[in-house]
């Protein structure tokens, strides 16, 4: 999604009640390719040591790292646990996360990140013929082997989220705190928290005609397919006129 250089807000999670009843469970699944990049390895371990100045702006918010990649798994993880904390029920949700250098740059509108869920749809659930973010899915059906694991529709990857890698138009602050008078950085943490939200099915599938905007997907045995239904939040929307 595009957002202003600066006119990023902290998202409304921090509104959002604590609910009890069990365990959520958010697992960052990191790219392999990043680990095993030649020469070295590139974005979430990114083996670049942080300048003492860049370990003394986060260290005392509880980011100890010493490595650019580190700094960044340690914020996203830290991220997650505050929406784990937020979720009520029982099940894990795979949170597929890369760099990458194919986001629009250009000043003085640049794209942060990038995020969507992967989308469900069953007559197993309670409207067959929409679309179901697939941690909502689970959420739903928990005991339901179809939707959990590597092997089921999103193969254990409920969202992907893809970072920024364009350090010097989009440089992120990866302290655990919010930044204090320091206008020259993205707070990495507040992003993921956006970003994930939009994984868990908050956006819409409307486009400016009023049709569904058409997604990739699969049929029964497994050939893609262009997939055209409203998401279960696209259900829930309203105009003020019509009230």
């Amino acid at each position: 999604m595009k957002i202003p250089l600066l006119a990023f807000l902290l998202p409304f999670f921090v509104l959002l009640p604590v609910f009890p009843g069990g365990a959520v469970t958010i697992t960052p699944v990191y790219d392999p390719e990043e680990r095993s990049a030649t020469p070295r390895p590139t974005g979430f371990f990114d083996a670049t040591p942080l300048t003492p100045e860049q370990r003394a702006e986060i260290g005392p918010s509880g980011n100890d790292a010493t490595t650019l990649g580190e700094a960044r798994r340690k914020a996203l993880e830290y991220a997650l646990g505050l929406i784990e904390a937020k979720l009520g029920g029982n099940i894990t949700i795979g949170v597929e996360v890369s760099f990458t250098d194919k986001l629009d740059s250009t000043p003085p509108d640049v794209t942060l990140a990038s995020a969507g869920p992967c989308f469900f749809q069953s007559s197993l659930l309670p409207r067959r013929e929409t679309l179901y973010p697939s941690a909502l899915a689970k959420a739903i059906r928990p005991n339901d082997e179809r939707l959990r694991g590597s092997d089921g529709p999103c193969r254990g990857r409920d969202i992907t989220i893809r970072f920024n890698n364009d350090s010097d138009n989009v440089p992120f602050y990866y302290g655990f705190d919010e930044i204090s008078g320091n206008g020259r950085s993205f707070e990495f943490v507040s992003v993921v928290l956006h970003e994930v939200f939009h994984g868990l099915g908050f956006f819409e599938l409307v486009s400016q005609d009023g049709s569904w905007k058409p997604l990739p997907g699969t049929d029964r045995s497994g050939r893609p397919v262009e997939v055209v239904a409203p998401s279960i939040y696209d259900e829930q929307l309203y105009s003020e006129a019509d009230r």
